[in-house]
């Protein structure tokens, strides 16, 4: 009998704590930019991994705490865990998670259509169809028009905007993508669905939201901003000023939205902005982004930014949930090839910049030089490597993570002329700087602020118009003839026109242009290059002069609001 009383009890307290802990109370907690790191990290000591976010879920739960789950898109596009099933992984485990939402991130379009075509073909959409009619979650963009029809795409499970109830909150959640995407996806993207402009696709969403019954609206963006401190949320100073996000919410009039939950820029932020709390949680589930909830006795709302919160491998905790049983058999398929030896080795790391040319892009650049006979110069996009390389034994894995995407060695006839605009467009701060070879390149990064011309021919004037190109000649120093015809290797991506260059690429004669499918993904031929048996064992060096072919000089100053 006193058993059962303390049965009673227990129930009791359990019932009141739920009753107490639902009605105004919440912890939203944000991924972003994941990208398919979904798994443990491979180095040691590191943090992330969707194993992680699951403890961290469960311990909010345990605590009372009801938990809303967001993401900022760019969910699965970038590893071979994630690529090899094109995204169906990622959306398993955001199911088993209990995601609310997530926003649409430029690259959920990286996998094209059903039949593995990337750059477009019949049915384009087909695979990202696919993997948002199979979330059990809303995947919004308030902000996307189909081009045909003019009205948002008729696709399953797609949304602008979405009311769900958590936590004694009614919650308007509204999606947005960046406005960018058409520049920086293959072109059959902004052919096929217009981005529209995010501030007014929030002007327009929000009211609808409130009169609905929506108390608290949260926009969860794939826009995005970038800080380097947390102790003082209302201190911006170590943030990058007017980027996307902070504009954003500054062009709104106050009430409009209640917190910003960014992404796209892999930089954490945890701040307060026109009384707006932002938060964004960075990349690759390394860490999350938590904001928590509450009504006052009197009936306001307190909202309470944490610092970004790494997602550190908790012994064996985590190992035996839902989450790890789906990864364990999705892992032990890419386990082998992830770890094979390709039987070279890289005598020191080779990272990447973004902002001159790196260790990591020449000697991707010069070895493709050597894969390709007759080609003279080789350029690369930056925001195409997505990781470094350490030093050591290189494997499959480590290639894979710098080249996930799949794009093909292409082969450019470019005349010296179109090479100075292709140039001028990939300094001009709208994107990453070339990585290259057989060039040497010198810009500066604070010249033509605020650009007065068209340049790039899209219509509009911003910063892919600005001119920042100082000099260019070929390695040896010769300068570029204008007529001349130079014979430029470089990806696919940038040859169908990505980073801006469809205007370029467009005005050229198709038949300079040719994307070699006969080669297979440019990541491949890397591979069977480094694993020749003539080149067994070798020892591999970074470029002595890579740290000379793409220079900035001049005044360095970047933020200018005037074309940001």
């Amino acid at each position: 009998m006193e058993r059962l009383g303390g049965l009673v009890m227990g129930l009791f307290l359990v019932l009141v704590m739920a009753c107490a802990t639902s009605n105004g109370r919440l912890r939203v907690i944000q991924t972003t930019d994941v990208h398919g790191y979904f798994g443990d990290p491979e180095e040691e000591n590191g943090t992330g991994g969707l194993r992680q976010l699951e403890v961290v879920v469960e311990d909010a739960k345990s605590a009372g705490w009801p938990v809303l789950l967001l993401d900022s898109g760019d969910m699965w596009s970038g590893t071979l865990l994630s690529d090899s099933n094109t995204g169906e992984l990622g959306v398993r485990l955001f199911n088993a998670l209990g995601y609310g939402a997530a926003a649409l991130g430029n690259h959920e379009f990286d996998y094209g259509s059903e039949k593995g075509n990337r750059e477009g073909g019949e049915d384009p959409f087909g695979v990202l169809r696919r993997n948002i009619r199979n979330a059990n979650f809303p995947v919004l963009a308030a902000n996307l028009r189909d081009r045909t029809t003019g009205a948002f795409p008729a696709w399953k499970n797609l949304k602008p905007s979405v009311l769900i109830n958590r936590g004694g909150f009614r919650i308007g959640l509204i999606g947005l993508i960046t406005a960018e995407t058409p520049s920086i996806t293959f072109p059959y993207v902004g052919e096929g669905l217009e981005f529209t402009d995010p501030i007014e696709a929030v002007r327009q969403e929000a009211p609808r939201l409130r009169a609905a019954g929506a108390e608290l609206i949260f926009v969860v963006a794939h826009i995005g901003g970038g800080c380097t401190r947390f102790d003082d949320p209302d201190d911006l100073s170590h943030c990058i000023p007017d980027t996307p996000i902070f504009t954003l919410v500054r062009s709104l009039p106050k009430g409009t939205i209640d917190a910003v939950f960014g992404g796209h820029t892999h930089m954490p932020v945890a701040h307060r902005v026109a009384g707006v709390p932002i938060i964004q949680a960075g990349r690759y589930a390394a860490q999350i982004g938590t904001l928590d909830v509450t009504r006052t006795a009197d009936g306001g709302i307190e909202f309470k930014i944490h610092p970004p919160r790494p997602l550190r491998v908790q012994g064996n905790r985590g190992k035996t949930g839902p989450v790890s049983k789906i990864l364990d058999t999705f892992e032990a398929k890419t386990a082998a090839a992830r770890g094979r030896k390709l039987g070279v080795i890289l005598k020191e790391p080779l990272d990447r910049v973004f902002t001159e040319s790196s260790a990591l892009g020449s000697f991707l650049c010069d070895t493709l030089l050597q894969m390709v006979p007759g080609r003279e110069i080789c350029i690369l996009n930056s925001g195409g490597l997505r990781h470094d390389l350490a030093a050591g034994e290189l494997t499959y894995g480590r290639l894979y993570d710098v080249m996930p995407f799949g794009n093909m060695v292409a082969e450019l006839d470019i005349k010296g002329s179109e090479l100075r605009e292709f140039l001028r467009i990939t300094t001009s701060g709208g994107h990453g700087v070339s990585q290259i070879a057989g060039l040497r390149v010198e810009y500066e990064p604070g010249r033509d602020a605020c650009p007065s011309k068209d340049r790039d021919g899209d219509g509009e004037i911003g910063k892919t118009d600005r001119d920042r190109l100082i000099s260019v000649t070929l390695a040896d120093g010769s300068p570029i003839d204008p007529d001349r015809i130079y014979k430029l290797v470089t990806s696919s991506f940038l040859a169908r026109g990505g980073d801006s260059l469809l205007g370029l690429i467009k005005g050229m004669n198709p038949e300079r242009v040719r994307v070699r499918y006969d080669l297979g993904p440019m990541r491949e031929r890397f591979v069977q290059w480094f694993t020749d048996p003539a080149r067994k064992g070798q020892i591999l060096e970074r470029p002595k002069d890579y740290g000379e072919r793409l220079r900035a000089v001049g005044t360095t100053k970047t933020g200018f609001k005037c074309s940001d």
